[in-house]
């Protein structure tokens, strides 16, 4: 009975995890080879031959006012132009290309060109739009096409910079364009609001799947339905964004531009920010990685009760810490450069604590590092929640100052009963040892969410970016491990302890007590006294024995 459970779940979850390759729609090509029809509304896969150019024709109706025209492919640089001379200021290039097409004349067909670098499938569409709906790019002033749906994407210090040039508000196709500078009331496109979603792709992915969440992410009802909401931007911001990503997934991003006087919405062209399959993988970081987990499990599990071992990773976390951040900081080290220092002086640190541990009993110090490391914690939990994107927190004077109230509320909360704080925060850090040893092979955002402050020390470019990592369902299962690791360590530690004073005594004081018992057993004369032997006692006294041994 339980074999045929455990067999259906397994095969229900496998069909449940396996993302369904979409249908797309194939084009019928024309007799000459280089002319396709596209429909409007919908994706299609197009054939792209290497270095010909290709010309697309699309259907146009009286209730089109705008095309939004976008191309994306997984192999190749495609070249999207609305001539056939490929002409500069009418052209865009990229691996995810779009172009607003919009009718000068009525007519039935309206053409654009597309090439490829190499020969590859393309994922095209034609999304039409009416008169109410805004345009994407209609105000561009910085970018070489004269209306630019795209997302410019570039890749600064520890954070992604999206760029995208402001839409218009809609206009009939026979009527002139309005314009971008002139007033600022309701009637212009400062009216309009942008909205950054983004959609992580499942960890090995293939084209069909791509393709897929890019067709999720180009029209608004999906990507509303389908995306995560990353942030809002008013007209009167600048028209970029400074994003934090994960390295180990690839997302795409999407912008949704809103009217809310028209009550209309227009999609940009989403573009994908790929992940590196192999960053991580090198046998140091394996090495390290196995290190950490195996700290953490005896650090859950027995960490107060070896309090020598606890008293030294605090001291050895905290100095890393503090040292990694600084030399990243102030210096031109690389970040490789100023790990290995930090770890120098993270060893240097726990020496020295346990000696002052050793010679002087301090268990004060142990405790307040202890109880600091979980405020701590607390913060970078707190940090990594949407709360940390509040344009609040934006500010370096109020995120530090919230920071460390958040870290000190760690101490007072450890003051009525030292030694149930100190088991739950060591039950607690190691805990996130083990997981966070974990997550480093599965793909998912809980590490990167957790260095969010760390990273922002370092970098102070990184205080403006905004957290745009979604929580992966391998992230739930850790936090779930976390929580279930964190507890059994508590109850554990608990028990271990229940028959020993809350903290150990001082070991230079032992010593010497004990050097003083062997001293006095020294000085002692019976010390050396030679005992002498006894005479044996007979089993028995008989009518055979001398008197003398019977007495």
């Amino acid at each position: 009975m339980m074999e045929t459970f455990w067999f259906w779940f397994f095969t229900c979850f496998a069909l449940l995890s396996t993302p369904v390759s979409p249908d797309f729609h194939r084009p019928a090509q024309n007799v000459t080879g280089s002319t396709l029809h596209l429909p409007t509304g919908r994706f299609s896969l197009l054939a792209v031959p290497a270095n010909r150019t290709l010309k697309v024709s699309v259907p146009l109706s009286s209730s089109i006012s705008a095309l939004v025209i976008q191309a994306h492919s997984t192999d190749a640089v495609l070249t999207a132009s609305l001539t056939a001379d490929f002409s500069q200021g009418n052209v865009y290039q990229g691996a995810s290309v779009g172009l607003v097409l919009k009718p000068v004349v009525l007519s039935q067909m309206i053409s654009w060109y597309l090439q490829a670098d190499r020969a590859t499938q393309a994922l095209v569409a034609a999304l039409p739009y009416s008169a109410e709906a805004p345009v994407p790019g209609g105000c561009n002033l910085e970018f070489d096409l004269e209306t630019d749906p795209n997302l410019h994407i570039a890749f600064e210090e520890n954070v992604v910079k999206l760029e995208f040039a402001p839409a218009n508000v809609g206009w009939p196709w026979f009527v002139a364009e309005p314009p971008c500078d002139v007033g600022t009331g309701a009637g212009t496109h400062w009216r309009l609001e942008y909205d950054f979603f983004c959609l992580v792709l499942p960890p090995s992915f293939e084209n069909s799947v791509e393709w897929h969440q890019f067709a999720r992410m180009a029209m608004p009802g999906s990507t509303l339905r389908f995306g995560s909401k990353v942030t809002t931007l008013p007209s009167s911001s600048l028209p970029r964004v400074l994003i934090t990503t994960a390295p180990h997934l690839s997302i795409i991003f999407t912008l949704v531009v809103h009217d809310p006087l028209m009550r209309t919405t227009a999609s940009y062209v989403p573009i994908l920010v790929p992940g590196c399959s192999s960053c991580g993988s090198s046998i140091l970081v394996i090495l390290l990685c196995v290190i950490i987990g195996t700290l953490g499990l005896i650090l859950c599990f027995l960490g107060h009760y070896l309090y020598h071992l606890e008293t030294f990773l605090s001291a050895f976390a905290v100095a890393a810490s503090l040292t990694t951040v600084l030399i990243i900081r102030f210096t031109e080290f690389s970040d490789n450069a100023a790990l290995a220092m930090g770890l120098g002086t993270a060893m240097l640190a726990g020496c020295i604590a346990l000696f002052v541990w050793w010679r002087f009993g301090s268990v004060l110090l142990c405790s307040l590092i202890l109880s600091l490391l979980f405020g701590v914690q607390i913060a970078l939990i707190i940090f990594a929640t949407p709360l940390g994107n509040l344009a609040v927190f934006k500010s370096d004077f109020n995120f530090w100052m919230c920071f460390v109230c958040v870290v000190l509320f760690g101490p007072l909360l450890s003051l009525p009963c030292l030694k149930m704080s100190a088991v739950v925060a060591c039950a607690v850090i190691g805990a996130e040892m083990v997981v966070l040893a974990i997550a480093w092979f599965v793909p998912c955002a809980l590490p990167y969410l957790l260095i969010i402050v760390p990273r922002r020390a370092a970098h102070p470019s990184t205080a403006l970016a905004i957290n745009a990592i979604p929580l992966q369902p391998y992230d739930f299962l850790l936090v779930a491990l976390w929580l279930l690791l964190a507890i059994a360590g508590t109850v554990i530690q608990y028990q271990l302890l229940s028959d020993r004073p809350p903290f150990p005594p001082c070991p230079y004081d032992l010593w010497r007590e004990e050097r003083e018992h062997r001293r006095e057993d020294l000085l002692n004369p019976q010390h050396h006294q030679q005992a002498r032997p006894s005479r044996p006692q007979p089993g028995g006294c008989g009518e055979r024995t001398p008197l003398l041994l019977a007495h």
